[in-house]
Parts: C-alpha cells; sequence; structure tokens
C-alpha cells in the first residue's frame, strides 16, 4: 500500500474550497491592501502572490468551525463595506488601490471595538502566512537592525 503525503503550501495548486469563489475575490481584494507588496523594502510580492487559497483552506480545516465563521464574517463584512465607507456600490474587489486603503484604514480606526477588530483579527491570522514567505524571510534574514533607532531596556535608575 502506497501512501501519499498530504499536500502542502508549496505544492498544491488549486481553488478555493472553505469558501466561495466571490468570496475568495473578496479575501484577495481586501488581504491584499493589508499585505501588499513593498518593492522599496525589497518585498516584491504581497500576500496575493502566495498560496492564498490553499492556506485559507488549510486555516478553515485547522480552525474551530466558530472562529472560522467569525474570520469569514470578518471579510465578508468588510468586503461589503466600501457602500457605507466610499459612497459607492461596490465591493473590496470593485475599488481602487487607494478606495481599499481609505476603508481598511476606516474600520481599523472606528470607535466601535468589534469594527476595529475586524481587521486587526485579519492581520493577526494572516500575518503568520505572509511572515513566513520565503522572499520576506530572505529579506528579514539579510538586514542587520539599525541599532541606534532601537530603544534600550533596563533598569530605571532612582532619581
Amino acid at each position: 500500500m502506497t501512501v501519499t503525503p498530504p499536500p502542502t503550501l508549496a505544492t498544491t495548486t488549486h481553488g478555493p474550497k472553505a469558501m466561495t469563489s466571490i468570496e475568495y475575490t473578496w479575501a484577495r481584494a481586501t488581504l491584499g491592501t493589508i499585505f501588499p507588496a513593498a518593492p522599496e523594502a525589497g518585498i516584491t510580492l504581497g500576500i496575493v502572490d502566495m498560496e492564498l487559497a490553499v492556506f485559507i483552506d488549510e486555516l478553515a480545516s485547522a480552525l474551530p468551525s466558530l472562529t472560522w465563521f467569525g474570520l469569514r464574517m470578518f471579510l465578508i463584512i468588510i468586503a461589503l463595506s466600501p457602500l457605507f465607507i466610499v459612497g459607492r456600490f461596490a465591493t473590496m474587489a470593485g475599488l481602487g488601490e487607494a478606495d481599499r486603503d481609505r476603508v481598511i484604514g476606516t474600520i481599523g480606526h472606528s470607535n466601535i471595538y468589534l469594527v476595529r477588530q475586524m481587521v486587526l483579527a485579519l492581520k493577526a491570522t494572516f500575518a503568520m502566512f505572509f511572515a513566513g514567505g520565503e522572499e520576506l524571510q530572505a529579506v528579514c534574514r539579510g538586514r542587520e537592525p539599525d541599532r541606534s533607532k532601537l530603544v534600550a531596556l533596563g533598569r530605571k535608575t532612582a532619581a
């Protein structure tokens, strides 16, 4: 009997299974705004250039169903929010880069705690996937931090 190893992020290319294709399009637009490429910093790939569908599928199967439901609802709510923020009947996928930035910024700075937390939950969840990318890892490992900009930690001396 031959045992086939499970697919990995690097070897699997398939469409989304944890969400509908329209939800996946919205997720790409939303997450692409949160985790864009930054060529000026040496990061030429954004989260949309990675195996996002595979990660979403793995995430959906690994998380408790209520947690996955919450993340999925956050993605849907943010995707539909341009109507209220930009004032146009469009989803995140139908907006330009500047309008998407405005939507994410407005939601992320809302006075309503739960609204603010939607963006934070997506950032926290997908940051590990984005930071695990080979290009970002290479950039991070290849740079020595500018120690002059670091804050010295230690005990305060009594005055």
